[in-house]
């Protein structure tokens, strides 16, 4: 994946540009409180998903809502037990925005993070062989992803998942 321009330590990713970003968030380790609701949801939601025929779950809200602690908690549970551990366990990627940290919110740091993300995933596999093909790859390249991110995200990360065995 370095041909892309990609590198990946821990939780930092560096792109081609040479802007590390983090992948942290601001409320990791900090003690979660309530909205369990809100897990059997996404739990359910996602153990349906065959039958509706739906390929994921959008977090919308206003500020202030929850949404990065809600992420947090599923990204890194603070319980031992409930629901957050087994979505933890289905988590292929995720990417945190940061207004303070400019270079979260650049769409080819978003791009680039979560290809990396979906490669070291082991819920799945063949991904690695689908960015290996040239028509994919063009599209992420950083001046490529600048130019149309919307298409880049389609063509670089939706499509070659969209061919490879679902987990």
């Amino acid at each position: 994946m370095d041909d892309i321009g990609l590198s990946s330590i821990g939780e930092t990713i560096t792109t081609a540009t040479g802007v590390t970003t983090s992948c942290e968030s601001l409320l990791r380790r900090k003690r979660f409180y309530c909205r369990e609701w809100v897990f059997q949801k996404l739990f359910h939601v996602l153990d349906n998903r065959p039958s509706s025929r739906t390929c994921g779950t959008l977090i919308i809200g206003g500020p202030g809502s929850g949404k990065t602690a809600l992420c947090t908690e599923v990204v890194w549970p603070t319980s031992n037990h409930g629901r957050q551990r087994t979505l933890n366990r289905r988590l292929l990627a995720f990417h945190f925005c940061h207004i303070l940290s400019g270079e979260t919110l650049y769409p080819d740091n978003f791009i680039l993070n979560i290809v990396c993300m979906l490669l070291r995933s082991p819920l799945i596999t063949g991904l690695s062989e689908a960015l290996e093909d040239e028509s994919v790859r063009q599209f992420l390249t950083p001046d490529k992803i600048r130019e149309d991110p919307v298409l880049a995200f389609r063509h670089g990360v939706l499509d070659p998942l969209s061919n490879i065995v679902s987990p």
